[in-house]
């Protein structure tokens, strides 16, 4: 690089320097100065670029197409991106490959999707996105009330720029790679504007909520691009519209505890699962079988006018309702086979082959080089700004320069190592994100074991009675120890024998498997007369109302009683039975929690 020439004059501040087509680097600290500057006039864009890396913005060649009206500022991505983004407000710096256009007005500083960042993933990419930065300029002329000096836009886009925000009608052309900004063709007067999924439903990716070809009618602001469609929604189903009784539904998982999870069924909707209803096994945990963002499928019951959900004996056969649009005219929002982890996902680019090294040594060399590329470039600033700012001989330019290209040289070491480093850290996510739908896949298969009861044996018995005291019979010889069979046996007992009511078996005739097998373990410790267990279930008296003190429900010299089956579950089960005069049991009904008759 040849010696600069001695200057007669300290250059002038940025805002009065003589518009030139060239790209400008300074100390990111006075870029972030000029672009907070409440008295800049002029539109500013800022590219950067990591070294080393072949997919970049040609920042000379966007400053030649933008023209004198604009000013094009280059930075490194690395230390000089992070000092910057503590410099900036948040959401509006630039790091990696990327470029950001920064109307003079202040608007971006509180709406960051008003500076629109362009983030290439390939070479055609690039070139799109240059497209885009002339889109983005020529919307900060209404701003800058300077469009003369403008570079030509196309005449389509020179269509769609008008004064002031209009009602219009446009069509869904694509959307970008994390599905948070979806670009519409404007269909009177052609020209383009963007969707950013912030003004529609934050953390929900656009190509959940709309597709490509979709015609949707909203306002276009030509001020700085966007197509404002939030009206469309506005608008929310009820819950009983959708779903009817019975049927199966998709829900996404929102938070996980070990005895519940939270399911969402839209935006704004949402209803909590107990584990009973996830698993029939009474030790699990929900958050051994759920993962917070998996779409998963629910069956829909009401009970009492109440939404009551379960998760238990679902085939994987069986119908499920789509899920609903979140705006009109929009695909189903929710599907089975959306990956959990893609909400805003960035785009993965294949690492460089490199020597593998452990996470110790990963962790160790990026903080080592990170602290020594921010150093080497400190220096290179330091270097850069003493030519800048002082008229050095040809000898000191020389020493100067000499010493410049070593720093420099040195600098592309250590970015080089820097990249080895972050490569391995970007493979080491992608080995995490991996592990982590591995485990989701896992969970599937353990939560489907769990719901699910294996199919049920053949009848033993013709005569349903017959069937359901041989079923009590085996539950009582699996659930009973046998050191304690002799004190708690069946048949015969302190309260006598125990018989069915009328109304009993077709109570439980319905009932899936596993809760079948709860009200057999129920009875088996009520019959049994198992005195823990039995405790467990709280058996009290059937009362005639609902007063603390209203006399228990009777037949004759029979009393009423109830107790658990289910607890802290919605639509819990209740069994009823007749404590006998003589001192047996009739066992009454199997019913829902706010079912009190006997």
């Amino acid at each position: 690089m040849p010696a600069r020439k001695r200057r007669k004059a300290p250059a002038a501040p940025i805002t009065s320097v003589a518009p030139v087509a060239r790209v400008r680097r300074i100390p990111v600290a006075d870029l972030a100065a000029h672009l907070l500057d409440p008295g800049r006039d002029r539109t500013a864009v800022v590219i950067s670029h990591k070294r080393q890396d072949p997919l970049h913005f040609d920042a000379d060649r966007i400053a030649g197409i933008l023209g004198d009206a604009v000013d094009v500022f280059e930075v490194v991505d690395g230390a000089d991106t992070r000092a910057f983004e503590k410099l900036m407000p948040a959401q509006t710096h630039v790091f990696g490959v990327a470029a950001r256009v920064y109307a003079p007005d202040a608007s971006w500083q509180t709406h960051p999707h008003r500076s629109v960042l362009r983030l290439p993933h390939t070479a055609e990419d690039v070139e799109r996105l240059t497209e885009k930065l002339r889109h983005d300029v020529s919307a900060t002329a209404w701003h800058a009330q300077d469009t003369a000096a403008l570079p030509v836009i196309r005449p389509d886009a020179t269509r769609a720029t008008a004064r002031g925000p209009a009602r219009v009608t446009a069509s869904v052309k694509e959307f970008n790679a994390n599905g948070t900004t979806a670009v519409v063709v404007l269909v009177d007067g052609g020209g383009s504007a963007e969707i950013h999924a912030d003004d529609l439903f934050p953390s929900i990716p656009l190509d959940w909520i709309l597709s490509v070809g979709q015609v949707l009618t909203g306002t276009h602001n030509p001020a700085d691009g966007t197509f404002d469609v939030s009206a469309l929604a506005h608008g929310r189903p009820t819950f009983t519209a959708v779903y009817r009784d019975g049927q199966l539904a998709l829900a996404r998982v929102v938070a996980v505890r070990p005895a519940e999870a939270r399911l969402q069924f839209w935006p704004g909707t949402e209803f909590t699962i107990g584990i009973g209803q996830i698993s029939s096994n009474e030790l699990d945990s929900a958050q051994d079988l759920l993962t917070e963002g998996e779409v998963v499928c629910v069956r829909v019951q009401y009970v009492a006018g109440e939404v009551a959900l379960s998760m238990l004996d679902v085939d994987d056969d069986e119908p499920v309702v789509p899920a609903p649009a979140l705006v009109p005219g929009g695909p189903p929002w929710l599907a089975l086979d959306r990956p959990y982890a893609s909400l805003f996902a960035p785009a993965a680019r294949r690492p460089d082959p490199a020597p593998v090294l452990s996470a110790a040594e990963r962790k160790t060399a990026l903080q080592t080089t990170q602290r020594q590329l921010a150093t080497a470039q400190q220096a290179i600033a330091a270097l850069q700004l003493q030519l800048d700012k002082r008229g050095a001989t040809d000898e000191v330019a020389a020493a100067l320069q000499r010493q410049l290209e070593a720093e420099r040289s040195k600098n592309d070491d250590l970015a080089r190592l820097y990249n080895d480093a972050v490569h391995r850290v970007d493979e080491l996510k992608r080995e995490l994100a991996s592990s982590k739908s591995t485990i989701v896949d896992l969970r599937k298969k353990r939560r489907t074991a769990s719901s699910r009861s294996d199919a049920a044996p053949a009848p033993a018995f013709t005569d349903p009675a017959d069937q359901f005291r041989h079923e009590v019979y085996l539950a009582w010889a699996d659930q009973v120890p046998a050191v304690d069979k002799d004190a708690e046996t069946l048949g015969v007992h302190a309260l006598g024998n125990y018989s069915l009511g009328d109304g009993f078996l077709s109570s439980i005739a319905a009932l899936p498997a596993p809760r079948r097998a709860k009200v057999l373990r129920a009875v088996v410790d009520l019959v049994a007369n198992r005195d823990g267990p039995l405790h467990n279930r709280e058996p009290h008296w059937l009362r005639q109302n609902e007063g603390a003190h209203a006399p228990a429900v009777q037949r004759g010299g029979d009393v009423c009683w109830r107790l658990y089956v289910e607890q802290k579950a919605p639509a819990a089960l209740r069994l009823h039975y007749w404590k006998l005069k003589d001192g047996g049991i009739e066992l009454s009904r199997v019913v829902l929690h706010d079912d009190l008759k006997p």
